[in-house]
């Protein structure tokens, strides 16, 4: 766009400025009465509505304010309360007993009535603590008769088996018992029929008196003991319960304890996996310290040798002191030695050798005169 115009190539301006003077040309202008209305419609604008735009718009200016209010909610809390609301709201209950859920009322006999005032009234709610309490202490003594009376009633049908063997004792006599009886209230040691009770104690303490041996003596002095401790021992503590847990619901630690436990837990996780990570850079940096070691190894083993090897040097310096001390001496003795040797030839070869190579010398110089023209 700021290229040179291809239609005037001529001129220096511009496509966009081209285009943009054409574009202005095109547009037709406005007529007086366009620009009186508009001046117009521009004062008859009320200030005061005149929003700025650089403000938060009025919220009473929303078109949904206006047109019955917003849909939604002030709050999240206002949120919570108005589906807690719609939440507690109950179904209405009809009075309708079906024989599935009382059959004590409903039958054929008496037709389904739908009357509120023909349903039982719910029992009262005890206390949870003490219904617990009282719960846990009968079944405890419930099940501290049953076994007494089991082992009870087992000892005395083995004591009339030996009766009966030994014909110490009549049929008549001795005891019977009836299995479908042995658990029932009126058959039990801690029934409340206590004349019942009494009674088969004096018939069995009259019978066995006598005849008993040193293991029912031992079992009987055993049972005796239970029963001589208070009660609260028998159903807090029983023998059979003493390594037991008693059923209950345990209480969950605080939310902060659990937080605290997931955060401690996250950590070891987290330093396991880094130190599972780190045994590999471990083993490698093992292998590379076994390897560096064995490098030292041998520098130092070829140190040691260059310590062996200076150290033999060391020793041998004052013998070659001593031989340098003969070789500074011997020279001057030489140096005598060679000034008394004798030169070859004369004095008068000499001269001869001389006076020969001053006439060559002579000669050269006289033709090299008789060249030049000088002579």
């Amino acid at each position: 766009m700021q290229k040179q115009c291809p239609w005037h190539p001529h001129s220096k301006h511009s496509v966009f400025e081209c285009y943009q003077l054409r574009k202005s040309l095109n547009t037709p202008p406005l007529e007086k009465g366009d620009k009186k209305k508009k001046k117009k419609d521009k004062d008859d604008e009320d200030p005061e509505n005149k929003a700025d735009p650089g403000e938060f718009p009025d919220v009473s200016k929303v078109v949904n304010v206006i047109f019955g209010g917003d849909s939604g909610f002030f709050s999240k809390r206002t949120q919570k309360l108005h589906c807690l609301e719609i939440m507690s709201i109950e179904p209405a209950e009809l009075g309708i007993t079906l024989p599935q859920l009382n059959p004590s009322i409903a039958s054929t006999e008496n037709p389904t009535s739908l009357a509120l005032e023909d349903q039982a009234p719910p029992p009262p709610a005890p206390d949870a603590g003490h219904r617990a309490k009282q719960v846990y202490i009968a079944a405890e003594l419930k099940k501290f008769q049953a076994r007494l009376n089991q082992d009870f009633t087992k000892y005395l049908q083995a004591k009339s088996t030996e009766h009966e063997e030994d014909n110490i004792a009549t049929p008549e006599d001795q005891p019977t018992f009836d299995e479908a009886e042995q658990d029932t209230p009126s058959s039990s040691l801690f029934s409340s029929d206590t004349k019942e009770a009494a009674g088969i104690e004096e018939i069995s303490s009259r019978q066995l008196q006598g005849t008993l041996s040193d293991d029912a003596k031992f079992k009987l002095q055993g049972i005796l003991q239970l029963l001589d401790k208070d009660i609260d021992v028998l159903v807090i503590l029983p023998p059979s319960l003493g390594g037991k847990e008693t059923p209950g619901r345990t209480c969950r630690p605080p939310k902060l304890e659990r937080e605290r436990d997931r955060t401690h837990a996250k950590e070891i996780k987290k330093k396991i996996f880094d130190i599972e990570a780190s045994s590999a850079l471990i083993s490698i940096e093992h292998d590379r310290l076994k390897t560096k070691e064995v490098e030292l190894l041998k520098e130092l083993q070829k140190t040691r040798d260059t310590i062996e090897t200076e150290t033999t040097r060391l020793e041998h310096i004052p013998a070659l002191v001593e031989q340098a001390k003969d070789e500074y001496f011997n020279p001057q003795a030489k140096l005598r030695q060679n000034a008394s040797k004798s030169i070859p030839g004369s004095n008068a070869e000499n001269q001869q050798k001389i006076a020969d190579v001053d006439a060559i010398r002579l000669r050269a110089v006289e033709a090299i005169q008789k060249v030049l023209g000088l002579l």
